[in-house]
């Protein structure tokens, strides 16, 4: 996942751009969108309480997945070396048997 500063930053850069070449009515709009994000800092405003529980919201799940991802894996390579053991174990007892005989 991308950063939050990154996030921020391309968020800023397309209202922006899209300010440059929006009509006159729009311009309105996305004036208002770049002051409210601009103001996502500021404790006294709404904005900032749904940006940062977003940002919450998104750092939990980027963590639970990670998590997720983590467990696959160590799954995975358990499973991988107890694969690895009943080889060597059946492999040595082969070779053990054929010795016997």
């Amino acid at each position: 996942m991308k950063s939050k500063r990154t996030i921020n930053t391309l968020y800023v850069t397309t209202l922006n751009k899209t300010l440059l070449t929006s009509s006159k009515k729009a311009k309105t709009s996305i004036t208002d969108a770049i002051v409210r994000f601009n103001k996502r800092n500021d404790q006294n405003f709404l904005f900032y309480q749904n940006y940062n529980e977003y940002w919450s919201r998104r750092d939990e799940d980027e963590r639970e997945e990670s998590d997720r991802r983590i467990e696959k894996r160590v799954c995975s390579t358990l499973e991988n070396e107890a694969e690895n053991v009943f080889s060597s174990i059946t492999q040595a007892s082969k070779r053990s048997r054929n010795r016997g005989a």
